[in-house]
């Protein structure tokens, strides 16, 4: 394991997510958590205050900005912040990043945190631009494949369910957008990321094949359009982003905490990046620190290759 492999762990300011445990959206929650990982190691927290599991409730952007205003601003203006912790604000509203990241800078400068735009969305505009050039010049920005040509879709479900393999669109995707971001605002590539959105708009043969490929796309992509932008791979708890297991992964081999359906997932990445030649940073966006950890140790747990 090398410095080019990173973790990103979940936090859910809402009560509607997924996973249940990554639910915080009471400051003592949230401020259990964050010290909890923060003290195993983690330095980097994926805050989301609107779910985006399907069909879950759309809430205004005055209450998504409330759930950041209980959580993270009190946390933002004590006495307790470590320093060197990145925050990834998961969210598609343009306003709501913006009130969190005026609230980030207003009590801690850049040298002290870093800030991520997790934009769900997966839609470029020419505010985002505005936002990337101008009114956030400092940040990193997430460009995710949704699926969607507009932002007020993202919570629409228009899965296309006759396209088998969706690879071929990804890979376009983000060939067409890199290109847009250095022409259009002339984006340093090490403050994009790259985001497959695996479930996003995907029927769940369509995630597990784009899982399976995810190391020849990633090939294609920088083969194309080379640079030093990192990748997130999003590993939630979801039941879609499970497969079949490697013989080579035993339970005995697993710690008492860690099922065997929750290694698939980790096990393919890693083969994945052991695949490639490529120094990218790599992100696992995560609901368990532990099993990063877990991997860091046992990286010799691989998927066949033909998985």
């Amino acid at each position: 394991m090398n410095n080019f492999f990173k973790s990103m762990s979940i936090l859910n300011l809402n009560n509607n997510s997924f996973f249940s445990p990554s639910r915080v959206g009471e400051l003592d929650s949230f401020l259990d958590r964050i010290n909890l990982l923060f003290g195993q190691g983690e330095k980097i927290f994926d805050l989301g205050a609107q779910s985006t599991a399907p069909f879950a409730p759309i809430f205004s952007a005055e209450e998504e900005l409330l759930r950041f205003e209980k959580t993270l601003f009190p946390f933002l203006k004590s006495n307790k912040m470590p320093k060197g912790i990145t925050f990834s604000i998961d969210t598609f509203r343009s306003d709501v990043f913006l009130e969190v990241y005026r609230e980030i800078r207003k009590n801690h400068k850049e040298k002290d945190l870093e800030i991520i735009w997790n934009d769900v969305s997966g839609v470029l505009t020419e505010e985002i631009f505005s936002i990337l050039k101008d009114s956030c010049p400092d940040i990193r920005y997430v460009l995710m494949h949704s699926g969607r040509s507009k932002k007020e879709d993202l919570y629409h479900n228009k899965v296309n369910k006759e396209e088998s393999d969706i690879t071929e669109n990804i890979i376009y995707f983000f060939l067409k957008n890199i290109k847009k971001l250095r022409d259009e605002i002339s984006l340093n590539d090490e403050r994009l990321i790259v985001d497959y959105g695996y479930s996003f708009n995907k029927t769940i043969p369509q995630t597990q094949l784009l899982i399976r490929k995810t190391s020849n796309v990633t090939k294609r992509i920088l083969k194309e359009a080379p640079g030093d932008y990192s990748f997130l791979f999003g590993l939630s708890q979801k039941t879609c982003l499970r497969g079949e297991y490697s013989k080579n992964i035993k339970k005995e081999d697993l710690p008492f905490y860690v099922e065997k359906a929750d290694m698939f997932q980790f096990a393919l990445l890693l083969k994945i990046i052991n695949e490639m030649k490529e120094k990218n940073q790599m992100i696992f966006r995560l609901h368990h620190f532990h099993h990063f950890l877990f991997l860091k140790e046992y990286k010799t747990l691989f998927l066949d290759s033909d998985c």
